[in-house]
């Protein structure tokens, strides 16, 4: 069938590689996964969103207590595991120090932890513009006053920067699912 799934490509790539190892230690005399045709579709590029359509995103989720979230990402392009990580501490005046992302675990004791980003270049120093410095400043009060809601529900041990309304890590679908409301 044409319709092969991600990790059916990921499984072919790794049998080819695990073949190709066994053929060039001469275990095998050939690889056949070699031979085998791959069903994978093109490529399919995202398109950036216009100006006005990000302004548009933006002012519509202006009210929300995730509104510096989304300014911060639209001004910087962070990904969605490094938005969700950053700490206050990663702050520093207008540069935002990119050292961790949030990784979602199947351990249902640690369902969240921080881990290095995979590559060196994604560990990187982000100049925030004004927009991005001010949108913080405002945000960092809410948390405070979270947390005094919540009282003894406050679960916040990681000094994240965004937190569901108990302080818990922000889970990438709601962040999804937040935006695809706003649009």
């Amino acid at each position: 069938s044409s319709d092969v799934c991600s990790s059916d490509l990921g499984a072919r790539s790794v049998l080819r590689r695990a073949l190709a190892d066994a053929e060039r230690d001469r275990l095998i005399d050939h690889n056949p996964a070699a031979l085998a045709r791959s069903h994978a579709g093109p490529v399919q590029r995202l398109v950036a969103p216009s100006v006005p359509t990000v302004n548009a995103v933006l002012d519509a989720l202006a009210s929300h207590r995730l509104s510096a979230l989304f300014v911060l990402d639209a001004l910087t392009g962070l990904r969605l595991g490094e938005v969700s990580g950053l700490r206050w501490c990663d702050l520093d005046g207008a540069t935002i120090h990119v050292r961790v992302q949030l990784q979602i675990t199947r351990d249902p004791e640690e369902p969240f932890v921080l881990t290095e980003p995979k590559t060196a270049q994604s560990r990187r120093d982000i100049l925030l513009a004004p927009s991005a410095v001010e949108a913080l400043r405002v945000h960092r009060l809410r948390p405070a006053e979270e947390r005094l809601a919540a009282g003894s529900g406050w679960k916040n041990v990681s000094d994240l920067i965004f937190t569901n309304a108990e302080g818990e890590p922000l889970h990438p679908n709601t962040i999804r699912w937040v935006l695809a409301q706003g649009i």
